[in-house]
């Protein structure tokens, strides 16, 4: 008998969150062009900052824009992230250097929320499963794994594609999953869950 399953989750509200996504990156990239702006009063002298600036946030709003699939996905989506993150550091070592503490606060938060925000963005844009072990049943969330033992566990019903947990506390969560089990790893998942209930 299977004594791990898994369930890929879909996750809801993922159009959302892609719109989200490239908000942010737009946001970071008109930032980034703030930051670079400062630097065309002294051209002859900081031609090199300009150009290091000013070209990957142009590029980092238009693919935003009009490149929605290709900027939210994974690894293009961490790569961009990284690169503004960056910049957006830089920017607040630069106003700090100068006194300007507004603006360096705010580069500073903003590149701060960037980074938790590519940690949720890398959670959400692979692959996340419903696990269910000898340990219990662990649930990918968009921040963490929850994870709930057999001891609390009244009922597992997975039909069509909605996973269910009924606790003992008579409290009810669902997830919508790809269930791809056959009719066989159904019946010893059933067996399984059973088995496991009995024991905790």
């Amino acid at each position: 008998m299977l004594e791990h399953f898994y369930f890929r989750l879909i996750q809801p509200n993922l159009s959302k969150r892609i719109i989200q996504c490239r908000s942010l990156h737009i946001m970071s990239g008109i930032l980034m062009i703030i930051y670079a702006l400062q630097f065309l009063a002294d051209f002859q002298e900081s031609w090199m900052l300009l150009l290091a600036l000013l070209p990957p946030a142009i590029l980092i709003i238009v693919l935003a824009i009009f490149k929605k699939k290709m900027i939210t996905e994974l690894n293009n989506n961490r790569v961009f992230r990284i690169l503004e993150v960056g910049f957006l550091f830089m920017g607040c070592l630069h106003y700090l250097k100068t006194n300007q503490f507004f603006p360096a606060g705010l580069f500073g938060f903003f590149a701060t929320f960037l980074l938790y925000i590519l940690y949720i963005e890398n959670r959400l844009f692979s692959f996340q499963y419903i696990d269910v072990t000898k340990d219990g049943v662990a649930i990918a969330m968009p921040t963490h794994t929850k994870k709930i033992p057999w001891s609390l566990i009244s009922h597992i019903v997975v039909k069509d594609d909605y996973f269910t947990i009924e606790m003992h506390d008579q409290q009810i969560s669902q997830y919508r999953i790809h269930n791809s089990l056959t009719d066989e790893e159904y019946f010893q998942f059933v067996q399984y869950c059973s088995k496991q209930r009995q024991v905790a």
